[in-house]
């Protein structure tokens, strides 16, 4: 095996225009599990290049009901995740642990960062400024 190792700008070059030959190490990121941009063909995001009926299908359902009826495709992707780590397109190396502070005067907040998914940073909405504490605390 070789390994070839790029600069980060001639990696994104190279698969934005899908021109890997096998695989591309990095990290696939993402806050909403329905997107399945890592199997979708034609995303960016697919750096094994994967072109799977089953996935493809997949896909176009969840897109078909994306909006309108969520509890419909949490089954499929369900289903669909369990599929794909048996084809083991992919190896999920485990994430770093994640740290989040904030000040004590800093209601309602237990260190969130979302409530779900596509709801990425509206836990602001949910917290409140203890004004008095903040003030006795010197700010």
């Amino acid at each position: 095996m070789t390994i070839d190792v790029r600069d980060r700008t001639v990696v994104s070059s190279i698969t934005a225009g899908f021109q890997q030959k096998e695989a591309v190490a990095g990290t696939m990121g993402g806050d909403d599990p329905f997107d399945m941009d890592s199997v979708d063909p034609d995303n960016t995001g697919n750096r094994a290049l994967i072109d799977d009926p089953y996935a493809n299908q997949v896909l176009r359902d969840i897109k078909e009901d994306y909006v309108t009826n969520r509890a419909k495709i949490f089954p499929m992707v369900k289903d669909f995740y369990l599929y794909e780590l048996e084809q083991a397109w992919h190896i999920a190396l485990p994430g770093p642990n994640g740290y989040n502070m904030w000040q004590p005067w800093v209601k309602n907040y237990h260190g969130e960062v979302d409530l779900g998914p596509c709801t990425r940073l509206i836990w602001g909405a949910y917290v409140w400024v203890d004004q008095a504490l903040k003030k006795s605390l010197g700010y």
